[in-house]
């Protein structure tokens, strides 16, 4: 198995523990794609595929898997002191880091979260758009896929629901 996906992998989440707020969406995407998609690149790798719809697919398949866990893991990072949205997010919505932090769940925040899930979505939506695609012998690297899907699709459920009761 190649060297290089569990380096970046290792790596990555080294980087990670330095606790730095996420400046920028495109922070989430290089984290996701070295680890989330890192390890699905293996699992491709160890079933013997060597296929760029696979791998295409499991790069979008891994971001899209890490902005959900991003989301799931609010509280955990309210509790740090620590927002999970990236600031270019939080800029873009005019929220406050503040306000994440304590819990405060203003309209603007729910539109940065509403932001950041639906990025997920894009990713999700782009992943699908490959599975047919994709060789049958890899197929199965995916199948864990399903059950973060539906977690996934869950949290995506919330943040929608957050947005819209924001406006009733």
């Amino acid at each position: 198995m190649s060297k290089m996906w569990f380096t970046k992998l290792l790596d990555a989440r080294e980087t990670n523990l330095a606790d730095l707020p996420i400046q920028y969406t495109k922070q989430v995407e290089e984290y996701a794609e070295n680890t989330n998609s890192a390890l699905l690149y293996l699992t491709l790798e160890s079933l013997g595929v060597k296929d760029v719809n696979a791998d295409h697919a499991a790069s979008h398949l891994g971001k899209a898997e890490t902005i959900a866990m991003l989301l799931r893991a609010s509280s955990y990072y309210r509790s740090r002191r620590q927002t999970c949205i990236p600031m270019d997010i939080l800029l873009r919505h005019r929220a406050s880091q503040e306000d994440f932090i304590r819990g405060n769940m203003t309209a603007e925040l729910r539109e940065a979260s509403f932001d950041l899930a639906s990025l997920a979505n894009t990713h999700l939506l782009k992943a699908q758009s490959l599975h047919k695609r994709i060789p049958s012998n890899g197929m199965s690297a995916f199948l864990p896929a399903v059950s973060q899907v539906l977690h996934y699709a869950m949290t995506i459920y919330c943040c929608l629901r957050l947005f819209v009761r924001s406006f009733w």
